[in-house]
């Protein structure tokens, strides 16, 4: 098999199939050389899309963190103001009492003071006032004093108002029949409860419920007996 060229020439048919299978060849590689470039190219694309993608999630990630430090940071200072105007309020309101409670206080004083006094200068409805007879002793017998001299002895009345402590509600210096008054200081709850001293001695006690449970007008003691209640008044007697 003849072929001629372009030029007119015969080309042996050898030659034309040593030509043609190089063109073959040459085909072949040329293909393959393009099949390479392109899996490369795909390859970088792979590369490239999948860095792209780790930057968009990092940017994304610190996106995340940055708006979460902003919220928490407004809700911190919302919460920081929001605490403070509170604390604000409570001063404003603590001050406005105090002043409040000043100018009421200065208003109120002048009639605080009167009902002060009118307590000093009143008895309290609890107290009451006991009137005694001091009888004195049934025989005088003192050889150092005069006949015509009044005798008076040393008289002393404590009172136990609550339960433990005693109280000198009367002291003084008594001649036979005279009377004297004192207020009682019972404490509500607690029973009336006196002893009686004459120079020092114990003459007689009393323990009752309330004042007013002792018999008028007779010896407290027995018929050896120096003192004896007279009248009470104020309080009222116990149930």
């Amino acid at each position: 098999m003849l072929c001629i060229n372009r030029l007119g020439e015969i080309i042996p048919d050898t030659e034309y199939r040593s030509k043609l299978a190089k063109l073959e060849q040459q085909g072949r590689v040329r293909q393959q050389l393009m099949r390479t470039i392109v899996q490369q190219a795909l390859d970088l694309e792979r590369v490239r899309q999948a860095r792209l993608r780790r930057e968009f999630e990092m940017i994304r990630k610190l996106t995340l963190v940055n708006s979460v430090k902003f919220l928490t940071s407004q809700e911190f200072n919302f919460s920081k103001r929001r605490a403070q105007s509170a604390i604000f309020y409570k001063l404003q309101e603590h001050q406005q009492k105090s002043k409040n409670f000043e100018d009421s206080r200065r208003l109120q004083q002048p009639k605080d003071i009167e009902e002060s006094l009118s307590r000093l200068s009143t008895p309290s409805k609890r107290e009451c006032e006991i009137t005694m007879t001091y009888y004195g002793p049934r025989t005088i017998m003192d050889h150092n004093r005069d006949l015509y001299t009044p005798v008076k002895d040393d008289v002393m009345i404590t009172q136990q108002h609550c339960g433990g402590e005693n109280l000198i509600v009367y002291k003084g210096f008594l001649k036979p029949n005279d009377t004297f008054t004192f207020k009682s200081h019972r404490h509500p709850g607690y029973p009336f409860g006196l002893t009686l001293y004459v120079k020092g001695l114990i003459d007689s006690r009393i323990s009752t419920c309330c004042e007013y449970k002792h018999r008028h007008g007779t010896r407290i003691g027995g018929k050896s007996g120096q003192f004896g209640v007279k009248s009470v008044k104020g309080s009222r007697p116990c149930g």
